[in-house]
Order: C-alpha cells, then structure tokens, then sequence
C-alpha cells in the first residue's frame, strides 16, 4: 500500500500505531507520518505545544 500510494503522489501515514516496534516497522517501509498511541495520546492545544518542545523531532513536529 506504501508502495501504491508514492507511486500515486501520495504521502502516507500510519494510523493506529500502538507500540515502538509497529512504529519502527512503518519507518523502515518509508512511512512519511505516524499517528497513535506510541506516538502520543489525545492532548489538548496546550499541551500538544509543550510535547512538541519537548520532543524536538523532525517526524514528531514536522
């Protein structure tokens, strides 16, 4: 599906990601996002800047 999808234009996100090693796999097969548990849970505004600070990281506020 990854593949379909770059060859389509598309980005790709990885929706549901519940531990470190399914985040790690979607990275490996050139995932361009992720989004889940593993990443972060639900947060509100304020509390999604002060993740953002504090997880200076390209993927996770890129």
């Amino acid at each position: 599906m990854i593949a379909l999808a770059y060859d389509l234009g598309m980005r790709v996100i990885g929706e549901g990601v519940e531990t470190p090693e399914q985040a790690a796999w979607l990275l490996r097969l050139d995932c361009d996002e992720l989004q889940g548990y593993a990443i972060a849970h639900p947060m509100t505004g304020d509390e999604l800047v002060q993740w953002a600070v504090s997880h200076n990281d390209e993927r996770a506020v890129g």
